[in-house]
């Protein structure tokens, strides 16, 4: 009965958010709202026994309203103060760091509120003037949490050109991005606050964990995409062998890398079911999420 109702629940919040996205991003305001007042129309006429008691319909209403409404408080956030930028300076603490082919892509929270949440840092191996003070050449992880500031060229991301092509805009709006800045120049200072320590401790650990592979260069580029979702290192050649084949899935982190990690965790701990072992599972979970950045991919 429970897990009927929680899904009926997450259902109805994500057609919300379904009905949202067609009027904003699609800009059909009128089909969006159709589509909205459709799925409130066979919630009030279902005939569903589970939710003819405690006045269910009327909740499973608000959940569309509620999805309805969260899309779009997100879509006016990341769509107030929206301008091209040109050359700019930003400030702020890095959050995730990759390695790209070109050369390093960070995501940067700004201390400027101005600019959204958070900035995407392309850095082009041939193009910025990286000082002392720039990356590792080692552990490039550690500088998550740093404070970091960067000059260089800020512009908003290029919206969907053809209809049913990849929406590069959507995807880094879904991650609260809102600039992407192309860097000239770079600067990173240590961070000393207790999460950037504990962060830049986490980060540590997986590139020890990289490290042991540090010999053979093309299991670590497997393991990275396939354990941390990091897929910067893996040839062109091996990631279209992963898409022909259906199984490009494996190279993000998902519900799938979870419940594996879950399950093992579970099956390795299930003589000790008790709470302070629960406790101990999810900070393993959280400590893997870390590690990968929280990163999508």
């Amino acid at each position: 009965m429970i897990r009927r109702r929680l899904f009926a629940y997450t259902s109805m919040y994500l057609f919300g958010i379904v009905a949202a996205y067609i009027c904003y991003e699609r800009a059909a305001l009128l089909i969006g709202t159709l589509f909205i007042f459709v799925i409130c129309m066979i919630i009030a006429r279902a005939d569903i026994p589970e939710f003819a008691v405690l006045n269910q319909h009327a909740i499973l209403i608000i959940c569309v309203l509620a999805g309805f409404i969260q899309f779009t408080l997100s879509f006016i956030d990341i769509n107030s103060k929206l301008e091209e930028q040109g050359s700019a300076n930003v400030e702020g603490i890095i959050l995730q760091i990759k390695e790209k082919d070109y050369g390093h892509q960070l995501i940067l929270r700004p201390n400027d509120k101005n600019l959204g949440r958070r900035i995407l840092l392309n850095c082009y191996s041939d193009s910025y003037e990286a000082g002392d003070s720039f990356l590792p050449e080692e552990n490039i992880y550690s500088v998550c949490g740093s404070y970091c500031r960067a000059s260089g060229k800020l512009r908003i991301p290029q919206d969907q050109d053809n209809p049913a092509c990849f929406d590069y805009k959507l995807y880094l709006n879904s991650q609260r991005i809102k600039y992407v800045m192309t860097v000239y120049d770079l600067k990173i200072e240590e961070n000393t606050s207790v999460d950037a320590k504990l962060h830049s401790s986490i980060m540590n650990v997986r590139w020890q964990f990289e490290n042991t592979f540090s010999d053979e260069p093309e299991i670590r580029a497997l393991i990275k995409g396939v354990i941390f979702g990091d897929k910067g290192e893996i040839d062109e050649e091996t990631r279209n062998e992963f898409n022909e084949n259906g199984t490009g899935h494996v190279l993000a982190v998902s519900g799938l890398h979870i419940g594996f990690l879950f399950t093992l965790l579970k099956f390795l701990t299930k003589k000790r079911n008790t709470r302070g072992m629960s406790m101990l599972i999810l900070a393993i979970i959280v400590l893997d999420g870390g590690m990968t950045m929280w990163s999508p991919s």
